[in-house]
């Protein structure tokens, strides 16, 4: 079991900038949470989820991955001059949920995990998320 330590992840950018997300902590729900402070702000963190359950009934492991990037609110000064505090606008996320039967080998995990991966970094979905361009 690897020990929830500082994870560093590129952005999107044209030239990609390293974020650093630095553990918070474990859930009683077993949720590893990581923050990317750079902002300053904790309402604007970036974060990262991640968690492990067994079901018993089913004989599955579920493995979540989380990624959630807000976005603050563009604040003017208020009529008394006062700036009011930073408030999120919305949020941006991505949810990966991998359903591995507990009878599934490290190879078929291990093609699970790269063929989403490989997935993510296609053209296609690239121009899904990136363009809001679905396919016909």
């Amino acid at each position: 079991m690897p020990q929830l330590a500082p994870m560093t992840i590129n952005d999107g950018q044209a030239t990609p900038v390293a974020h650093t997300f630095y553990p918070v902590g474990i859930d009683a729900n077993g949720v590893a949470t990581l923050v990317d402070r750079f902002t300053g702000i904790a309402v604007g963190y970036p974060s990262i989820t991640m968690a492990l359950k067994y079901n018993r009934n089913s004989r599955v492991y579920r493995a979540t991955t989380r990624v959630m990037v807000p976005t603050l609110e563009v604040i003017g000064n208020s009529s008394t001059g006062v700036t009011p505090p930073a408030t999120k606008a919305y949020d941006c996320s991505a949810h990966t949920e991998y359903t591995i039967p507990e009878r599934a080998s490290l190879v078929e995990r291990k093609n699970i995990r790269a063929y989403n991966a490989n997935l993510q970094a296609h053209l296609t979905v690239q121009t899904l998320v990136e363009s809001l361009e679905s396919q016909y």
